[in-house]
């Protein structure tokens, strides 16, 4: 059976397919895995979909902080798995954890452009205007003609 659908119903996360649909288990954490690695996390009215390593664990983000202390080298804390768990709090109404994941990243990945955008949107999105424009300037020392970084100064 070829799955093309995941969805929940009744307390069950199901997939659906196009014979039909399997129960697979019941929904007592958001946070799913496909058997390629892929992560899954549902909210309320969202969902976000991503490949996330650290999806494997009871607590994602905690083992996410443990590992940064641990082992910073470890693959599983790389760039764009932090950025979708970061993502997948975020859709779940958990802003201060998706911050607090970002600055793990940028932490981690000091130049790297991109962990530093996201966190700058991050302090912009939740209004602290003085961290995204200290996280906008770390940008313009790496790269002066940044232009997501330019237009955030302009609105700050």
């Amino acid at each position: 059976m070829r799955f093309v659908a995941v969805t929940i119903q009744d307390g069950h996360l199901y997939v659906m397919g196009w014979m039909g649909k399997a129960r697979l288990e019941e929904y007592t954490s958001t946070l799913f895995f496909t058997a390629d690695g892929e992560a899954v996390q549902f909210g309320d009215g969202a969902m976000t979909y991503g490949n996330a390593p650290l999806a494997r664990e009871i607590d994602p983000a905690g083992r996410a902080f443990q590992l940064a202390e641990t082992n910073p080298d470890d693959k599983r804390l790389r760039e764009g798995a932090l950025i979708t768990l970061s993502r997948a709090h975020a859709a779940l109404q958990e802003p201060e954890m998706a911050l607090d994941l970002l600055s793990l990243n940028a932490r981690l990945h000091p130049q790297s452009l991109t962990a530093l955008r996201y966190l700058a949107k991050a302090y912009f999105d939740l209004g602290d205007m003085v961290h995204a424009e200290q996280v906008c300037r770390r940008i313009l020392e790496l790269d002066p003609q940044n232009e997501s970084a330019l237009k955030m100064l302009e609105q700050i």
